[in-house]
């Protein structure tokens, strides 16, 4: 599936290795290090790095992002969408009925800052940090599969604001639903 540049999960056909019951892939490339893997059982598993950390190694107009210090707070919107959106479709192509449990986990987010890459929005304050001692955050999704097809942008956009807690930011709901569509949309030029 593939809403910005680069596809969620990434699919490289040449790089995709087959085990005794499950296929694989990883990837290093740029701010994208990644490895997901799909079993014959439908469980699909994927682990990335924030590329919030890589930025400095791959742009000179990110080269003073520190690794660990931020988490973007579109591109996580954009991440979580891309994961619920992902199961969704999974869901739906496997023709899974009944209850599926979609788990997800932010690691390494203890004293974190969140804030906006976007020059078109005020930077949020330096004080919206994760607690130090909020060394991740995640949850267990268990519902309907229907539920997740019909519902996933809805269920990625409470997520998102859920993780925004954690650092003590709520915003209006509207304004992350079209900072959402504009994904769905494609339209990256703001």
């Amino acid at each position: 599936m593939q809403l910005r540049g680069w596809d969620y999960p990434h699919v490289d056909g040449n790089e995709i290795t087959r085990h005794k019951d499950f296929i694989q892939e990883t990837v290093s490339w740029g701010t994208h290090h990644e490895v997901w893997r799909l079993y014959q059982s439908a469980q699909f598993m994927h682990a990335f790095a924030m590329m919030e950390d890589w930025l400095a190694e791959y742009t000179r107009q990110y080269k003073d992002v520190v690794p660990g210090e931020l988490l973007e707070v579109t591109s996580t919107l954009w991440t979580m969408t891309e994961i619920f959106l992902f199961c969704a479709r999974l869901a739906e192509a496997l023709q899974i009925t009944g209850d599926v449990m979609l788990s997800y986990k932010l690691v390494g987010l203890g004293g974190r800052q969140l804030q906006t890459f976007d020059v078109r929005r005020l930077p949020l304050h330096g004080w919206r940090k994760a607690a130090p001692d909020l060394s991740d955050y995640g949850e267990d999704v268990r519902l309907p599969s229907a539920t997740l097809i019909s519902s996933a942008a809805g269920l990625a956009v409470d997520h998102a604001l859920s993780l925004y807690e954690r650092f003590h930011w709520q915003p209006d709901r509207a304004s992350v639903v079209e900072d959402q569509r504009k994904l769905l949309e494609k339209r990256f030029g703001y």
